[in-house]
């Protein structure tokens, strides 16, 4: 299992578009992925979850993956959510 942490940069949190274009990254890897906050835990596979979460700025995030390709897809992770700004 690969554990990395990250905080939400985007001002206007994880919204419909980044939760869309997060979840299609998750869906390229086989690993089971998986976003927690202290208020929650999501499949990040799953759209509606993200969005339900409603995970806001500056939101400390632990990425969870376990898996065949656990560390490509926890970075691949890592890096959206560390470079959304809008």
């Amino acid at each position: 299992m690969v554990i990395i942490r990250v905080e939400l940069p985007n001002p206007s949190g994880l919204h419909a578009r980044p939760a869309s274009k997060l979840c299609a990254i998750a869906k390229k890897h086989k690993s089971e992925c998986l976003l927690l906050s202290e208020n929650a835990t999501v499949d990040i596979k799953k759209i509606l979850d993200l969005m339900a979460a409603n995970f806001r700025q500056g939101t400390c995030l632990e990425i969870r993956c376990s898996g065949p390709d656990e560390h490509e897809a926890a970075e691949k992770i890592r890096e959206f959510i560390s470079e959304l700004d809008e």
